[in-house]
Parts: C-alpha cells; sequence; structure tokens
C-alpha cells in the first residue's frame, strides 16, 4: 500500500468515527428539540383562558399551558387553573333543596351588587354591567317573574348601582352613577316601575353604598359629605318629595351597610365615631324627632 492511500484510508476512519460520535452526542438533544416543539405551540396558543365559550365552561383561577383535540372532538387542556364550570353569569337562581342552578335565567355579563324584589315574584338588579339575556342593560335591569328581561325598564345608569330599595312602586337607586336615563343624578336617583326617572334628586357629593326606608325616610350611607348641598357625613335622610331632613348623625368616615328595626337606623362601616361618640364600626342612632341619639353598646 502506497502512502498516499494510508493517508486516505485513515483520514476516511477519521471521518466517520466522528460521524459515529456525533450523531452519539446530537441525537438526544435533537430529539428532544423535536419532541419540545409542539409543546412549545400549543403553550402559545393559550396562555390564559377566562371564557371558553359564553354558553357553555369558564375557567378560573389560573393560567391554561396546553391545549390537545382529540380524535372524537374532545378538547384536553392542561394548566394551573383550579376551577371550571359552566358560565351562569353573574345572577342565579338556585333550588333551596338541591342547590341546582336555574340555566333559564337570563345571564349577566358583568357585575350585580344589589337585588330587590319587586314584588310579583320578578327582580330589580344593579351593580356594573352591560348585557341581562339578549338585552343591553347599563348597570340596571328589571328580571320578570317568568325569568325573562323587562323590555320596557332601561334607566341607563352610567355607573355603578351598589343599593336598591323599593317603596310605593319607586325603586330608589344609590351607588356612583352621575346619570340616570340621560338626566344628571349624582349617585342618588328614583325610577318608577315604568321605567321613568322621577324628579326626586337629593344629589349626593360622593359614593353611595346602602340605602333603607323607613316611614317614607330615605337613608342613605357612604363616601359622600355633602347631600343636597349641605354637609352630611357618610349618612343622609332624604324624605319622598328629595328634600334632604335634619337627621344628621356625622360618622367620621364611610358607612357601607345600613339596617333598620323599630325605628332604630344601624349602620357598619369604617367610621370609629358617630355624633361625636366613640363608635368602632358599628353604631346605632334613633330616627325619631330632630334630636340624633347615639345609642350604647356598639
Amino acid at each position: 500500500m502506497c502512502h498516499t492511500e494510508y493517508v486516505t484510508m485513515v483520514r476516511g476512519k477519521k471521518l466517520i468515527r466522528n460521524l459515529v460520535w456525533g450523531v452519539y452526542f446530537c441525537l438526544p438533544l435533537i430529539l428532544l428539540a423535536l419532541l419540545l416543539i409542539p409543546i412549545k405551540r400549543a403553550r402559545a396558543e393559550v396562555t390564559e383562558l377566562v371564557l371558553i365559550n359564553q354558553d357553555s365552561w369558564v375557567l378560573s383561577g389560573g393560567s391554561v399551558k396546553s391545549v390537545v383535540t382529540g380524535n372524537d372532538g374532545t378538547t384536553y387542556l392542561g394548566g394551573f387553573f383550579t376551577q371550571i364550570g359552566p358560565y351562569v353569569g353573574s345572577f342565579v337562581s338556585l333550588d333551596s333543596s338541591t342547590g341546582q342552578y336555574d340555566n333559564t335565567f337570563p345571564k349577566v355579563v358583568g357585575d350585580v351588587s344589589t337585588v330587590t324584589s319587586d314584588g310579583l315574584g320578578g327582580w330589580y338588579i344593579g351593580g356594573k354591567f352591560s348585557k341581562v339575556g339578549n338585552y343591553e342593560r347599563q348597570n340596571l335591569a328589571h328580571i320578570l317573574s317568568d325569568k325573562t328581561v323587562d323590555p320596557n325598564w332601561n334607566p341607563n345608569a352610567n355607573d355603578t348601582v351598589n343599593t336598591l330599595v323599593i317603596n310605593n312602586n319607586i325603586i330608589y337607586a344609590g351607588g356612583r352613577f352621575t346619570t340616570m336615563g340621560g338626566q344628571t343624578r349624582n349617585r342618588l336617583a328614583a325610577i318608577d316601575v315604568g321605567g321613568s326617572v322621577t324628579s326626586w334628586n337629593p344629589n349626593a357629593g360622593h359614593t353611595v353604598t346602602t340605602l333603607v326606608i323607613n316611614n317614607s325616610i330615605i337613608y342613605a350611607g357612604g363616601w359622600f359629605t355633602t347631600t343636597g348641598g349641605q354637609t352630611r357625613n357618610h349618612l343622609a335622610a332624604i324624605n319622598v318629595g328629595g328634600t334632604l331632613t335634619s337627621w344628621n348623625p356625622n360618622a367620621n368616615d364611610f358607612v357601607y351597610t345600613l339596617a333598620v328595626n323599630n325605628n332604630t337606623i344601624y349602620a357598619g362601616g369604617w367610621f370609629t365615631t358617630m355624633g361625636g361618640q366613640t363608635r368602632n364600626h358599628l353604631a346605632a342612632i334613633n330616627v325619631g324627632g330632630d334630636t340624633d341619639v347615639v345609642e350604647s353598646g356598639c
């Protein structure tokens, strides 16, 4: 064998050896990369799924990392979510015995903050929503006893409705809104059962969070410090004619909720004094006469 042939043979053996070693070391990495390609693609498809189908299922509690569809059309989801269930909207009717929800109830798209009975088997609802059933409804709606949306009652609040009460076929609303039915109504408004905004216009200076009625007086609590142009720190009383009364307990911070019993208004909130007396977050106020008595024991 000549020298040239020998060198060529040695070089060929080295090339084959290097190729074998290259495949040995690189093949696992190549296979791993091929396996990761579909995973990356699946991860890129959905990073966080909140609503799968508005008429079927929703997820909450985390993100979706992988989506795979089987041969039978079933979709499999994997990720960090903790709950999955039927889409019901934010206002549901539940069976008191079984807990089963009524899927014929109109779905609310948004948040419901307050509900009050219409006295006829239906409901007035308020909150921060934009649609009820098939109807566009801005933050207020009436659901009839037959589970349909009242097509005529549409006051159209321009912001959140936090609280509703009804008295003598008038629905009183409190919240963050500044217009109702196209008319200026700062955080307090009254709507009749036909959907028309009445002339009742107390003009609260800030958010109203709660309302109660006692003897045709509407008591309001919230963040406001003025009502009807007068100082009323977080609590006020307005008659059905829209006039502010002299009732003025003077809470030192916001009132979140009110209840009434036997001519006493019970208040809960962030306040620490009421009527100049120490009352940490709970207080009771007498409604009788012009004298505001903060009762002891709260």
